[in-house]
């Protein structure tokens, strides 16, 4: 574990040297103005172009170890080096960060060390408070609008409850939960995606689809292993299709599932 916690300290690094490169912000998504996004490149940079009278045109957030920054590029196009809004006391080597949302001008930064204990805080941008809100949250995907979380290990890869959480300027709320055993949601369009099981084995997986808040859930499709340890895992959306990877009859198998066809493929490994 504390080689992986630095990786993930030299990946953040990686990032704050890829924000520095960047000619003072391009946005790598297709956001609207005022709008934080979450850099593709790098999950623990979020981004915004802003637009009326606002005197920068860009601003971005990022984690740099244990420090939050914040680094702007003025309507003038001066630019301006990282700006340390606030540090927290932890060991590097057992403990980290990671950006799970911005609004506004307030950052949900999730604290997480190697033991498992999570916690996430809001920090006010301009006053450079912090506070903690929520004493378990693991992200596991979102947008400014709407974060995925449930309260297992960051580490963990099984399957636990995921909740939905409605991202607001001065708090951050929990609104749903998905399931008690949930695994893969990811965010792809303007859609949530997840696998769902009856029991923790994760041997059959019944994919959905909903609202980003959660709402108007629908399964999709799905697939199930055969062997007394065998597991079926959603392992993503790219591409307009998703992923589920199981076991049967002692094979390999990768289900493909096309969006826009409703199409579901197999293919033995």
């Amino acid at each position: 574990m504390k080689k992986i916690m630095k990786k993930a300290s030299a990946l953040i690094l990686a990032g704050a040297c890829l924000l520095s490169s960047v000619g003072g912000g391009q946005i790598t998504s297709q956001a609207k103005a005022n709008d934080w996004t979450q850099m593709k490149k790098n999950e623990n940079v979020w981004e915004q172009e802003q637009a009326g009278s606002s005197p920068y045109a860009y601003r971005a957030l990022y984690i740099n170890g244990d420090q939050l920054f914040e680094r702007v590029r003025y309507r003038s196009n001066q630019e301006s080096g990282g700006q340390k809004i606030t540090k927290w006391k932890m060991n590097k080597e057992m403990e980290g960060l990671s950006l799970a949302a911005v609004k506004g001008n307030t950052a949900y930064v999730q604290w997480y060390n190697e033991e498992g204990s999570t916690r996430l805080y809001s920090v006010n941008v301009k006053t450079k408070k912090k506070k903690v809100v929520s004493k378990k949250f693991n992200r596991c995907a979102g947008t400014s609008d709407y974060v995925y979380a449930n309260n297992c290990k960051p580490s963990d890869t099984g399957a636990y409850a995921v909740s939905v959480w409605k991202v607001n300027k001065n708090s951050i709320r929990k609104v749903k939960t998905l399931g008690k055993y949930i695994f893969g949601t990811t965010i792809y369009g303007k859609y949530a995606y997840y696998g769902k099981y009856n029991s923790i084995s994760q041997k059959t997986v019944a994919v959905y689809r909903c609202n980003l808040n959660g709402s108007h859930a629908k399964k999709l499709f799905t697939v199930k292993a055969t062997g007394k340890y065998a597991q079926s895992l959603m392992t993503g959306v790219e591409n307009n299709k998703i992923t589920v990877y199981t076991t049967q009859n002692g094979k390999n198998v990768l289900y493909t599932y096309n969006i826009k066809t409703k199409k579901k493929t197999k293919k033995i490994n």
